[in-house]
């Protein structure tokens, strides 16, 4: 049986990776704050095992993963560092503390996680690290500023990684969806100067579909969604000096 750990595993895209990969015969380390999801993800299905902690926190990483691959002398073989945070708003609105958390959550989450479980995955004959990046990576956005620039540094870390690892046979990608009807959004949406809910198309079941093809393919970044792939297009082939008002006006940040 194949292993992989979540982190956010128990809400969200985490929790839909978590269900798909456990519908696969997987078993599934899932670690996330939030004790009473965990739990009754747990309850509702076999082979996952929760660990509640933070992952701004190194300790509580190292004895989750020390516990799930234990079990059954369980080998790592995927580590997909999904937790995430946001706050909408215009920068100087945000509590400078606000910024902080994003990205000790963010960037430095992914970067504890993945120096935590690297021991692990080395001992696997080949394994990987799934990032969840996303769309705002691909061009800053004035409302997530924060948010968008700790996706920038996690895709680049999945290009370094994808790099470094390859020596151990670890193979790292990432995901760049666009909005997904989560409650990130559905929280949030409100607060975006130009954000339709009903036109949010990408579900957390489509990411974690993505989230199984990119364990089985050796690409280093998934665009998700029409609406990326498209984004992704545009900022590729229109000249340089266009991109930011074309960015703008697509945000509806006419401020």
């Amino acid at each position: 049986m194949k292993n992989i750990f979540i982190t956010g595993g128990a809400q969200g895209i985490g929790a839909a990776i978590t269900r798909h990969f456990q519908a696969q015969g997987w078993q599934v380390g899932i670690f996330d704050v939030d004790k009473e999801k965990i739990a009754q993800i747990e309850e509702d299905l076999p082979n996952v095992y929760g660990y509640v902690g933070d992952v701004t926190q190194p300790e509580d990483l190292q004895k989750a993963l020390e516990a799930f691959t234990a079990l059954k002398q369980a080998t790592l073989n995927v580590l997909c560092n999904n937790a995430g945070i946001v706050t909408v708003g215009e920068f100087e609105e945000v509590p400078l503390e606000k910024h902080h958390q994003i990205v000790d959550v963010n960037l430095k989450g992914v970067i504890n996680t993945t120096h935590a479980a690297l021991p692990f995955l080395k001992r696997a004959s080949e394994a990987v690290i799934v990032n969840l990046s996303s769309a705002s990576a691909l061009y800053g956005h004035p409302e997530i500023t924060a948010y968008a620039a700790t996706k920038a540094a996690v895709r680049s870390l999945t290009e370094a990684w994808y790099l470094a690892f390859r020596r151990y046979n670890i193979h790292a990608t990432d995901l760049l969806p666009i909005f997904v009807k989560t409650r990130m959004v559905n929280d949030h949406y409100h607060q975006y100067s130009k954000l339709d809910p009903d036109k949010v198309t990408l579900t957390p079941e489509h990411v974690a579909r993505v989230v199984w093809k990119a364990v089985h393919q050796k690409k280093v970044h998934h665009l998700v969604g029409k609406e990326t792939r498209l984004y992704a297009q545009l900022l590729r082939w229109l000249p340089a000096v266009a991109v930011p008002n074309i960015v703008r006006k697509a945000m509806g940040y006419e401020k």
